[in-house]
């Protein structure tokens, strides 16, 4: 049996939107709607010449947030700012994405699963939400 990693993180700045959306996830445990996905993605957070790095891995919808990850299956690699943004839904990583202000490698495939894990706008009742707050546990 292969052990997990336990959830690692410092105390959250509660006006660090990324510090409290990594947090946030941390606590998850286990999803429902993420039973089938297996995978490890590291974000690579800069901020001026400091690179933070942040990893979710899932097992079989077991949520943990590590600090770092080795060989992972997708790396995404964008500002802080931006990444603010995207953690206080305000901005949605696939349009950062397609915009060319982040970059992702590996499986872009395992972001798009994992981006239910991201809030989405304010006020937004579309399918993709309500599709994945079910089961969140």
């Amino acid at each position: 049996m292969c052990a997990q990693p336990e959830s690692r993180h410092p105390a959250v700045e509660p006006s660090d939107p990324t510090a409290r959306l990594f947090e946030r996830i941390s606590r998850l445990g286990r999803v429902d709607a993420l039973a089938e996905v297996e995978g490890r993605l590291r974000f690579d957070i800069h901020e001026g010449d400091r690179v933070e790095h942040q990893a979710i891995i899932v097992h079989r919808g077991q949520i943990s947030v590590v600090h770092d990850v080795d060989d992972p299956d997708c790396v995404v690699d964008a500002d802080k700012a931006l990444f603010d943004r995207m953690a206080a839904g305000h901005s949605n990583a696939m349009t950062a994405l397609l915009r060319g202000d982040m970059m992702v490698s590996g499986d872009v495939g395992l972001l798009v699963l994992l981006e239910r894990l991201l809030p989405g706008p304010a006020g937004a009742h579309g399918p993709r939400r309500t599709r994945a707050s079910k089961g969140a546990g």
